[in-house]
């Protein structure tokens, strides 16, 4: 019998069993192979999940500049995707809780991230999880890796389900 991955069982509960709006949120540049993940796994769900229930937000590397439309979407639950770099093996996903954000946490973006959360948290009292994609190459001109490619199919059928 596999294994299930750790962070499964989590967006299984959440996505599945609430019938709460859900905002999913890409962070990332395009232009820097594998920190481009958020935007592409906006770029898988479009056009797949109901607008009644879900709203998409590619917010490239600047979060803090979609404040507005994610407070007028009203979700009750956001989930922010971006590379992270936990020392796991490329294509890895973890689930983080933003208690592990901050000034020296664990997203490339990590100061306009933590203040993005702390004000998301402030102004709608949501539910946030950030997930993290293990990157295997961050380099400008890159492509999202294979690795990686296959973690945003793998996010995209639990977001489907």
């Amino acid at each position: 019998m596999q294994k299930r991955a750790h962070f499964e069982e989590p967006l299984n509960k959440i996505i599945v069993k609430t019938k709460d709006r859900i905002a999913i949120v890409g962070i990332g540049n395009r232009m820097r192979g594998d920190d481009g993940v958020g935007p592409a796994l906006i770029d898988s769900l479009k056009n797949v999940l109901p607008e009644e229930r879900f709203s998409l937000f590619d917010c490239g590397e600047t979060p803090e500049n979609w404040i507005i439309p994610i407070v007028n979407a009203k979700p009750k639950i956001v989930f922010i995707v971006d590379s992270v770099d936990f020392g796991a093996t490329p294509g890895s996903i973890k689930i983080f809780e933003p208690t592990e954000l901050g000034p020296s946490g664990i997203s490339t973006h990590s100061m306009s991230l933590d203040i993005f959360v702390n004000y998301l948290k402030e102004e709608l009292g949501v539910t946030i999880f950030l997930i993290g994609i293990q990157p295997k190459s961050l380099r400008l001109g890159d492509r999202i890796s294979n690795p990686v490619s296959k973690a945003i199919d793998k996010l995209t059928g639990y977001f489907k389900a």
